[in-house]
């Protein structure tokens, strides 16, 4: 079970990844890029508090990795657990990937309290374009993508 309560302490933050699979489209006219990505974020969250033996929890699975001892989270308990704040600066329109299901996931290793979140999506972002120069012109566009908003709470699982 998943449950917050207030409480004061910092997060750690370990690298993340973000691999472009490929640009969508590219609209001059509306001056947008779409682009569709797979990120992950990794964190330690010490306000975790792991209660009972997490491998009969029945809000999780074992993870497919033997050698992980990541627990995957259902769909269900995501809303419980504090997941940080995802910002795509310039953001027209955000959308996750699904088949059938949305394509993120989050999972949780009870022995280092280490969290992971992965999601597969597509952003469009606006783009300033400028064709003066066209057709040897050449348009930059940046695809700034952060966290933030670092709460004040306690989760337990």
């Amino acid at each position: 079970m998943i449950s917050n309560f207030a409480t004061s302490s910092s997060l750690v933050f370990r690298p993340c990844s973000f691999r472009v699979r490929d640009f969508s489209s590219v609209d001059n006219e509306a001056m947008t890029v779409s682009v569709t990505f797979f990120s992950n974020f990794r964190w330690v969250e010490p306000r975790m508090v792991i209660v009972g033996n997490s491998s009969s929890s029945s809000s999780s699975s074992s993870s497919s990795s033997s050698s992980s001892s990541h627990i995957s989270l259902v769909p269900e308990s995501h809303a419980l657990l504090w997941k940080p704040d995802f910002f795509v600066d310039d953001l027209i329109d955000f959308s996750v990937k699904s088949v059938v299901a949305p394509l993120e996931g989050l999972s949780v290793d009870p022995r280092t309290k280490t969290v992971v979140y992965w999601v597969f999506a597509t952003a469009t972002v606006a783009c300033e374009m400028d064709f003066a120069r066209f057709p040897m012109d050449r348009q930059d566009c940046q695809l700034r993508v952060r966290l933030e908003h670092l709460p004040n709470q306690k989760s337990t699982l």
